[in-house]
């Protein structure tokens, strides 16, 4: 009786090293993906605030991928990497909606001294032809 408690005991001890082995190597794999994400991020950040753009928010989404947030004045950036090899899975540029209503400049018109002149088909003020006019 006294060896089945000695076997059991051993048996136990080395399930305890066992699980703690495992313990350690998944600690120490949860960990580098952490360090890999911010390798690939640093360059890809110094480059959007070197072309302009302030970051702000560098995550990690629902699906494990990393996503950097940017914007200037006028534009919004979105660029989601995957988080094991650093590629650029998606970079999108749009039109920031925080930002005020984009300005539009309208061509100016020549000006005319006579003042604005009716301009028809065949020429200026009295042309042949035109939709609903005439007998």
């Amino acid at each position: 009786m006294t060896r089945i408690a000695l076997q059991i005991t051993t048996g136990m001890e080395g399930k305890m090293k066992r699980q703690l082995m495992w313990m350690i190597l998944l600690i120490s794999m949860w960990h580098s993906p952490l360090q890999a994400q911010s390798d690939f991020t640093t360059p890809i950040v110094e480059q959007l605030e070197n072309q302009g753009y302030t970051v702000s928010t560098v995550k990690r989404t629902w699906l494990g991928r990393i996503l950097i947030v940017a914007n200037t004045d006028e534009t919004l950036r979105e660029i989601v990497l995957n988080r094991k090899t650093g590629a650029i899975l998606n970079d999108q540029i749009m039109v920031n909606p925080y930002a005020g209503p984009p300005t539009i400049s309208r061509p100016s018109l020549p000006s005319n001294s006579n003042g604005p002149a009716a301009t028809g088909p065949d020429g200026p003020a009295g042309g042949t032809g035109g939709a609903g006019h005439g007998n």
